[in-house]
């Protein structure tokens, strides 16, 4: 199987940072963020189904090719990758409702965090809560452990043995993993490690206090019960954090890519909390 890199429909291009992206459908706004080691086709399971009553748009992230992979790590914070989302949604007029997957999660948040004008509901799926995600990693030894994951991407140069059997090994979907096997194999990955070398905690680590941040957005987490690098702790007292409204829906025999694992399940979670948002929006 051969991974193309100019098949996705448009761009935005802003700053000189380009954001390439597919369109599906007319209504109200749907923006789909993936993670890492993923790019916008995993969901398709979800664009195929919401298409028929939302306007979806799945960018590919800056750093994963053909969008931009700027040089430097300071590129990648999440503050500059939100700038992106903010764009995006501005070109297409917004508000949005934001659904993300890993570092598409994360990328939600900050971005409903630093413009909540712009964004009208958050679906998190199997992503760190960033209001203390951190200060988990920083003092939870279960959390340090899931996390040694990460430790080769942050020595990562380039040039280095890619290492794509070890990154794409959690992926149960084998088309979907060999998919993203090649993907990685024909591009570089520095700029998605960067991801990792500019957000993530790293060793040495040093309790520190959670951020606290609040969002006054209303929010979805959809939790793959099998979660292999994040640390359901991460759940608990979560409410705090989201005073105008949390929803959790965890899905039994699915995995990180709960999206993918369950598509049926998860389609029909999605469906119907967006449908209790669009009522709470009309009364």
């Amino acid at each position: 199987m051969s991974v193309q890199n100019h098949h996705l429909a448009a761009k935005i291009v802003s700053n000189g940072i380009e954001i390439h992206f597919n369109e599906y459908g007319q209504g109200p706004l749907l923006v789909l963020l993936h993670g890492f080691p993923d790019v916008e086709e995993t969901f398709l399971h979800q664009a195929n189904e919401l298409k028929k009553h939302y306007r979806v748009v799945t960018p590919r992230l800056r750093g994963f090719p053909p969008s931009s992979v700027p040089n430097a790590v300071s590129s990648y914070a999440l503050p500059e990758l939100a700038g992106d989302i903010k764009n995006l949604i501005e070109e297409f007029g917004g508000p949005a409702i934001i659904v993300g997957h890993d570092w598409g999660g994360a990328i939600a948040q900050l971005t409903a965090l630093l413009y909540p004008d712009l964004v009208c509901g958050l679906v998190l799926c199997n992503s760190p809560l960033i209001s203390r995600f951190d200060a988990l990693v920083n003092s939870d030894e279960e959390q340090q452990t899931l996390s040694s994951y990460t430790l080769p991407y942050f020595r990562y140069q380039e040039g280095d043995e890619k290492r794509i059997p070890e990154i794409v090994e959690p992926i149960r979907d084998e088309a979907w993993r060999a998919y993203i096997a090649d993907y990685l194999s024909s591009n570089p990955i520095e700029g998605m490690l960067s991801y990792y070398k500019a957000n993530f905690p790293q060793p040495p680590y040093m309790p520190t206090e959670p951020s606290g941040y609040v969002f006054n957005t209303p929010t979805l987490i959809i939790w793959g019960r099998e979660e292999h690098a994040f640390s359901s702790k991460a759940l608990d007292g979560a409410i705090q954090f989201f005073p105008a409204g949390l929803t959790i829906a965890s899905i039994p025999n699915a995995g990180h890519w709960v999206h993918r694992d369950a598509p049926e399940i998860f389609n029909k979670t999605l469906k119907s909390w967006l449908s209790t948002l669009s009522e709470s929006h009309t009364n």
